[in-house]
């Protein structure tokens, strides 16, 4: 990276900490940032149980403010999954879902299961993408349950903060993207 791009980025994340507003502290789970801009690691929930209105209220709080939370070490079943994604409105219902020869499919339409290895002729997400972007209406939040990692230790998942992203844009360029 050149030192102009460098000077920029530490510019724009400098401006995404002086207009994040002054944040209260949570009172229900323990939050970690994961990166300066973007994530953060969520301790203290359980997920397979029911979660009361207070620490879902801010476990919605730290998703607008994080953009992307972990909740590492959940063990929770396909039900408890959907429970939970149930709480931040209708589950989606993807086409693919029940492809068992494209998804790996699950017989539930509201879990949109991958199954990819060596002998995979395809990998959902191969390219960058933002979710269900293709729908008319995009998403509000992906819920990720990672079941079985590869021999590596870890898929090639990234996030991007595209508020950020925007923000940073020239005006002449945000008008641009607009259009």
């Amino acid at each position: 990276m050149s030192f102009y791009q460098d000077f920029n980025d530490k510019q724009a994340i400098e401006a995404w900490h002086a207009h994040a507003r002054a944040r209260e502290p949570f009172r229900t789970l323990q939050l970690r940032p994961l990166s300066p801009t973007i994530g953060a690691e969520i301790r203290g929930v359980d997920l397979s149980k029911d979660i009361a209105d207070e620490q879902f209220a801010e476990i919605r709080r730290a998703a607008d403010e994080h953009l992307v939370l972990a909740f590492r070490g959940q063990e929770i079943s396909a039900e408890q999954h959907m429970a939970f994604g149930r709480r931040f409105g209708t589950l989606h219902r993807h086409v693919l879902a029940k492809s068992r020869a494209i998804a790996g499919g699950t017989d539930d339409p509201e879990i949109l299961a991958w199954r990819t290895g060596p002998e995979s002729r395809y990998t959902a997400g191969d390219a960058w993408h933002s979710d269900v972007s293709c729908d008319p209406t995009p998403i509000f939040v992906s819920l990720l349950h990672v079941t079985k990692l590869p021999s590596s230790g870890g898929g090639d998942t990234a996030f991007a903060n595209m508020i950020l992203a925007y923000e940073s844009l020239s005006p002449a360029s945000a008008r641009s993207s607009t259009a």
